[in-house]
């Protein structure tokens, strides 16, 4: 797949290559393949960090919608901690590519822009024009609440039995319809100070090394943790 994609750019000075795999791509050995594909370019990782609570909460709700999660949150928390843990992801990555190509951003409210598209051409220093246009419809629907209870209940449901679970699925999706995006408020006051707490230290020492400053996160404790 990656000497597929080196292939195709072959030529241009510079080139983008976005792919769902690298949000699995950890340490030199599952990087391997795609420096040994791109040996003759310098690999520049582009890499989001998102408040974990937030991070935890959409990946779930996105799993419950799309993939047939069963698991409460809590309990998927455990199986995604490893997605959270910002200071090994980050320790891996400058393993494999390097500290100095390595290029950190924040996803929330920081971005440049106010959207990550607008964010991702300023790393990478390509100005956004009429050249690129964003799609006019949206390609990812979400769900109500009402919607994410339902689909939550299919999965359980249909657990064994795939086919009516795609059925239940497509109902649920056509009845049940939100924004682009949509996302869902999942976990309590007490586990969402539990999980900013059990990341504050890592965090505060990557906002020290990559941005100069103490607090990664501008809305790292939300009024309603502060409150908890």
């Amino acid at each position: 797949m990656w000497h597929a994609c080196a292939r195709e750019v072959a030529g241009s000075p510079a080139a983008v290559v976005s792919s769902e795999l690298f949000s699995r791509t950890l340490g030199a050995v599952s990087a391997g393949p795609i420096l040994d594909a791109f040996a003759q370019w310098t690999v520049v990782p582009v890499i989001y960090l998102r408040r974990q609570d937030q991070f935890l909460e959409a990946a779930y709700n996105y799993n419950v919608k799309a993939n047939g999660v069963t698991a409460d949150i809590m309990t998927f928390a455990e199986e995604f901690a490893w997605r959270l843990d910002y200071v090994r992801l980050l320790e891996e990555l400058e393993r494999a590519f390097g500290r100095s190509t390595l290029r950190v951003r924040i996803y929330g409210r920081e971005l440049v822009g106010g959207d990550t598209v607008s964010d991702f051409l300023s790393a990478i220093g390509l100005p956004f024009d009429d050249a690129l246009r964003r799609p006019q419809v949206a390609l990812n629907r979400g769900l109500t609440r009402d919607g994410m209870t339902l689909m939550l209940a299919a999965n359980r449901r249909h657990a064994d039995a795939p086919d009516a679970l795609a059925a239940a699925r497509r109902e649920i999706v056509a009845a049940n319809p939100a924004a682009a995006h949509t996302e869902h408020s999942m976990l309590s006051r007490t586990q969402r100070q539990a999980i900013l707490s059990r990341y504050k230290a890592g965090n505060a020492a990557i906002a020290a090394a990559h941005f100069g400053r103490r607090v990664l996160f501008r809305d790292e404790y939300p009024r309603a943790v502060r409150q908890a």
